[in-house]
């Protein structure tokens, strides 16, 4: 069962958004069964997570992904802005880019608010970064 878990990893994501929740699900329970708290193990359900996510979001699911997303440790906060920006929240989105460093996708939703307060000091950062 631990080999099966770690192969998920790199293996096809099954097609349709129930399929794939489901592997993951199997996957989380494995885990639970072989109470394995093994990094190796636990890098592998994350990786899977990710991956489950991210294509939920490309195929239009951002709530869902969004949620998946923020059970990740570390979180993945390019990952996060892009789901809400697909949901249309660009302050939540603005906050996301910034905590993921990147300040022009930061200031870009920000402006999307708008929100001139939160702009001018993205910019303001942004410059002393660059």
């Amino acid at each position: 069962m631990r080999a099966w878990v770690l192969g998920r990893e790199a293996a096809l994501l099954p097609p349709g958004r129930a399929a794939r929740r489901k592997l993951l699900d199997a996957v989380v329970d494995a885990r639970r069964a072989l109470a394995d708290q093994s990094p190796a193990l636990a890098a592998a359900e994350r990786a899977l997570r990710r991956r489950v996510a991210v294509t939920l979001r490309e195929e239009g699911h951002g709530r869902e992904a969004l949620d998946m997303l923020r059970a990740l440790d570390p979180q993945e906060h390019a990952e996060e802005a892009r789901c809400h920006e697909g949901l249309g929240q660009p302050r939540e989105a603005s906050l996301a880019w910034q905590a993921a460093g990147d300040f022009d996708a930061a200031l870009r939703c920000a402006r999307e608010v708008p929100d001139l307060d939160r702009a001018v000091a993205l910019a303001s950062a942004g410059e002393g970064a660059g």
